[in-house]
């Protein structure tokens, strides 16, 4: 049954004629349904008010999402002069390529007797081609607040000599074992007379403390129609270590 029925029902009920005003009826009927409709869309609104409110708490505005971490580079390695005692190392400029990588690890904490060996040296194939060829020493120098407190020549660390054949991603690994000793920064005297003795060398142990470590390792590679070969020198450090 319509609103427009139950009025016209309840006029014909009325105990006079015209005592219900059907019109005025309608119009606050209607006012009044617009009211609870306005009230209703309000609550409505305020609701998603209240829910975007409540987002914009739970969601901090602003942030920008962290990307990726940025890989740091490895560091490149440099060429070296070993230094003659009492003198720097002095650095050529970037290592050139090469198809054999020497890696040198040391043992921790590294001892101080004279002939330990302090390391390894690790000779890899890198390249995807047979590598063949007759190697020399593996020569290190030991330089403490950037001077060389033991020559290479008094640093033994033999990889070996005899011919080596290194297939892609072989290694071949061997001792260090250098002299921990100081160095005499002094030539021996250019007036030496025959038959006189030698001044006598410093054998004194290196002491306790900070040091860094320089290896180069030499290869002449065989090379088809080339007799003197292509040589190879290869480099690590330097390399801190702490000697007890």
């Amino acid at each position: 049954m319509t609103l427009r029925t139950q009025l016209s029902d309840l006029a014909a009920d009325a105990p006079e004629p015209g005592a219900l005003d059907l019109d005025l009826l309608r119009g606050r009927i209607i006012r009044r349904r617009r009211g609870r409709l306005a009230a209703a869309g309000g609550a409505v609104v305020a609701t998603v008010a209240a829910v975007g409110t409540a987002a914009a708490t739970l969601l901090p505005g602003g942030d920008v999402p962290a990307g990726p971490p940025v890989a740091t580079p490895a560091p490149v390695q440099q060429a070296f002069e070993a230094g003659a005692c009492g003198q720097p190392v002095r650095t050529l400029g970037r290592a050139p390529d090469a198809p054999l990588e020497l890696t040198v690890d040391l043992h921790e904490p590294t001892k101080r007797g004279l002939y330990d060996t302090i390391g390894t040296a690790t000779i890899t194939n890198v390249s995807d081609e047979v590598v063949i060829g007759t190697p020399d020493i593996a020569s290190p120098s030991i330089t403490r607040d950037g001077v060389t407190v033991q020559e290479q020549n008094d640093l033994r660390a033999l990889i070996g000599v005899d011919p080596i054949e290194l297939q892609p991603g072989e290694s071949l690994t061997d001792d260090l074992s250098p002299f921990l000793t100081q160095c005499d920064p002094a030539p021996i005297d250019p007036g030496y007379l025959p038959g006189a003795p030698y001044p006598e060398p410093v054998n004194d142990r290196l002491p306790p403390g900070s040091y860094e470590l320089y290896v180069t390792w030499t290869m002449r590679e065989s090379v088809p129609g080339n007799s003197a070969g292509n040589p190879i020198t290869l480099y690590s450090g330097p390399i801190a270590f702490d000697l007890e």
